[in-house]
C-alpha cells in the first residue's frame, strides 16, 4: 500500500501511454506488458482478453464509399489484462492530476484515507463481497448523510487495490474525500475518525467485525498531486526495476502486475490458484468509482 510521498521515479517504471515516439523506457514497458499479455491470454477465463491486441477488418463509410480498415482490438479489462490495465491507470492518473489540481486552487481541501478488513483465511471473492457490502451499507445509512453535509462534503473518489499472496491475498479500497471548502487537517481528520467509527460499526451489523488499520496512510492533500495520483494509480504501474529474481530472494504480497510477472516467470502452481481466485474475485466489479454527479473540473475528453 505504500505511502502517497514517496515518489515512484519515471526511471525505474512507466504506465502504457505513450505511442508515438516512445522512450526507451516506454518502448521497454510495451514489449514486456503485450508479452505478459500474450501469456495471460494462455490461461485466463476472460474470453476478451485473449483477443486482445489482434488486428480486425472493419468496414466504414466515408463521403459515400464503404472501404476496408485495420484496427486493433482491446479488451478494456482493468483486472487481469497488463496492457489495459497500465493504459487505464495511466488515463485515470491524468484526469486525477488535473482535477486535483483545480479543486485544490478553486474548490476547498483533499484528504484521502484506507479502508480495509480483518485478512481471514477466506477466497478473495468472498473478500470483495464483505468490503464491497460494507461500503454499499456505510455510504446508505443516515449517519454518513449526515456527516457530508456536517463537514461539506462535495465528492469522493473510490480506487480498489489487490495485494496478492496465496491465502493472504485481500482487496482495500482507498478514499478521496473533495471538501466543499478549505477546511483544516484536524477538522478532516475529524470527519475521517468518524467516518472509519462508522466503516467498523457497518461491518460489525453485518458480522464482518470490521476494522480502520492505524498503520496505513491517511492525510491532507495539499500539494504533490501528481506524486498522489501515482499513488492511487500505482496497480497499473510497470516498474522495470522490478524482476522476479527480487520476489523469489524475497517472496511477499504484491499488486496483481507484478505478481503475474512473478507467476509467468516461475511457472508456480500455487501462483495459478491465486490468479484463478482473483479472476473470479474481480470478474464484473469496478476499479474506480466516483460518487454521484461527480465533477471533474472540467469534463475530461472521453477516453477510446
Amino acid at each position: 500500500m505504500n505511502n502517497p510521498n514517496e515518489r515512484t521515479s519515471s526511471e525505474n517504471g512507466i504506465y502504457l501511454s505513450i505511442y508515438s515516439s516512445p522512450s526507451t523506457n516506454a518502448q521497454a514497458a510495451a514489449k514486456e506488458l503485450a508479452e505478459l499479455r500474450e501469456s495471460v491470454s494462455l490461461f485466463t477465463s476472460a474470453k476478451s482478453v485473449k483477443q486482445c491486441g489482434k488486428k480486425l477488418t472493419v468496414v466504414k463509410t466515408t463521403g459515400g464509399k464503404r472501404e476496408p480498415k485495420e484496427i486493433t482490438y482491446y479488451c478494456k479489462n482493468k483486472h487481469v489484462c497488463p496492457v489495459c490495465m497500465s493504459y487505464a491507470y495511466s488515463q485515470l492518473g491524468k484526469k486525477l492530476t488535473t482535477l486535483l489540481d483545480k479543486w485544490l486552487a478553486s474548490r476547498g481541501s483533499v484528504y484521502t484515507q484506507t479502508f480495509t478488513l480483518p485478512n481471514r483465511p477466506k477466497s478473495l471473492a468472498f473478500k470483495y463481497k464483505d468490503i464491497v457490502s460494507t461500503w454499499g451499507y456505510l455510504v446508505g445509512t443516515k449517519a454518513f448523510q449526515q456527516l457530508k453535509q456536517d463537514f461539506g462534503l462535495s465528492q469522493y473518489f473510490r480506487v480498489t487495490e489487490d495485494v496478492l499472496d496465496g491465502k493472504n491475498s485481500f482487496p482495500h479500497f482507498h478514499l478521496t474525500w473533495f471538501f466543499g471548502s478549505h477546511l483544516s487537517s484536524q477538522l478532516m481528520a475529524d470527519f475521517c475518525q468518524q467516518v472509519a467509527d462508522l466503516w467498523v460499526l457497518t461491518a460489525n451489523r453485518q458480522g464482518i467485525r470490521g476494522t480502520q488499520s492505524i498503520h496505513q496512510w491517511s492525510g491532507p492533500v495539499r500539494f504533490g498531486t501528481q506524486s498522489y495520483a501515482r499513488y492511487l494509480t500505482k496497480h497499473g504501474y510497470l516498474e522495470l526495476s522490478f524482476t522476479p529474481k527480487d520476489w523469489l530472494q524475497k517472496p511477499g504480497r504484491h499488486k496483481p502486475l507484478d505478481f503475474l510477472r512473478v507467476f509467468v516467470k516461475t511457472g508456480d502452481s500455487s501462483m495459478y490458484d491465486t490468479w484463478v481466485d482473483y479472476e473470479r474475485a474481480t470478474s464484473g466489479k469496478q476499479r474506480f468509482r466516483a460518487s454521484s454527479q461527480f465533477d471533474w473540473l472540467p469534463e475530461p475528453k472521453k477516453v477510446s
